[in-house]
């Protein structure tokens, strides 16, 4: 009910954050058209007041849903728009966000020096903001991206030290989630190079910490590594 009322009240900051929950709830639940109209809607309330920060995060969201979708094109045409509205807002850490996705927009096309600029770019901003106290789980990702980027590119054992030094960040903000990816990210990366005793061990250390994590989502994920794990162990 709230959202007729504020429309009618031409409350357009207050409806477009609005619009934004509202969209990532349905995102949440798999209904991505319903989300992009919200955000959509969000966009064109924004504009009327020059909400430039608000703008930027509409068009980071429809730009996630596009490269999820597989619509690269589209994705990358909203993350730019999200980046510029950020820059207009002067938002370092939508900035950081922004470069983030588009590495990982890259590298899901395999442009991989593309990714790897742009990661980059994404980890500079974020060690800035760690330094005047922002959150550094920034970093974090970021190095998980770059590990990942370089299993992509068939170099395992290059991706390791990135995915430890995430491991360590996570930890020290004892975020279940994070510690439960940064194993399962070793683990792919053991898995890589054949060490697949070692990568069964970091396997479960994920497991572990998704169910404290209750990332409902995430654990069969590593049940079915770890059965591709046994699989190539010739444990049938």
């Amino acid at each position: 009910l709230a959202l007729p009322i504020v429309r009618d009240h031409h409350e357009a900051d207050l409806s477009s954050r609005i619009q934004v929950e509202l969209g990532k709830i349905y995102q949440y639940r798999g209904d991505d058209l319903q989300a992009m109209e919200l955000f959509n809607e969000a966009i064109e309330a924004a504009e009327t007041i020059e909400n430039y920060r608000l703008i930027g995060t509409s068009y980071s969201l429809i730009g996630n849903i596009y490269r999820v979708l597989g619509a690269y094109d589209e994705a990358l045409e909203s993350i730019i728009k999200a980046k510029s509205n950020y820059q207009l807002a002067n938002f370092e850490e939508g900035e950081a966000w922004v470069s983030y996705s588009l590495g990982r927009l890259y590298r899901g096309l395999g442009i991989y020096e593309e990714a790897e600029a742009s990661f980059n770019e994404s980890l500079i901003m974020y060690n800035s903001l760690a330094e005047v106290g922002g959150d550094s789980t920034g970093i974090a990702l970021c190095l998980d991206q770059l590990g990942l980027l370089y299993i992509a590119k068939k170099m395992p054992h290059m991706a390791i030290p990135f995915f430890r030094r995430s491991l360590d960040i996570y930890t020290g903000n004892n975020s279940f989630y994070g510690i439960s990816n940064a194993w399962k990210n070793l683990g792919k990366a053991e898995f890589a190079q054949g060490n697949y005793s070692e990568a069964r061990s970091l396997l479960n250390n994920s497991l572990n910490y998704k169910y404290r994590a209750k990332d409902a989502l995430g654990i069969p994920g590593i049940y079915d590594f770890l059965g591709l794990v046994l699989i190539a162990e010739d444990h049938w």
